[in-house]
């Protein structure tokens, strides 16, 4: 989502879709916290099995 003041940034707004489709593809999560300024991100992904 992008707020009316925001619409002079370049790109279509798909950026954390993907994300969040890769890191579900791959067992993950993303997680979106308010951050202070801004957003963060954090993408949760489960570890692989040592015998790997």
């Amino acid at each position: 989502y992008r707020l009316d003041d925001s619409r002079h940034l370049p790109g279509n707004g798909l950026g954390l879709a993907i994300v969040s489709a890769t890191a579900l593809a791959h067992g993950g999560e993303l997680v979106l916290e308010d951050g202070a300024p801004g957003l963060v991100a954090r993408i949760l992904l489960p570890l692989a099995p040592s015998n790997q």
